[in-house]
């Protein structure tokens, strides 16, 4: 079976730590108005811990499965 998509269409990056941090501090500054640290900082403290899957808390859930972008080590 056939791809609808050739090779030479996708492109994909391997991100470096740093640039990994950088784009989740991006994505939490833009969809959350906090930076990637505060943000992590609130997670780990609970403070989304009875977050509802509703589209109103989609910028946070969305976030959060950038996370191991932002907790790579420099």
């Amino acid at each position: 079976m056939a791809s609808s998509a050739s090779h030479s269409t996708l492109s994909s990056s391997i991100l470096s730590a740093e640039e990994g941090r950088q784009l989740f501090d991006e994505f939490a500054r833009e969809l959350l108005h906090m930076d990637g640290e505060e943000f992590m900082r609130r997670w780990n403290a609970g403070e989304y811990e009875d977050l509802e899957d509703i589209p109103e808390n989609g910028e946070i859930l969305y976030l959060s499965m950038l996370m191991p972008f932002g907790r790579r080590e420099l």
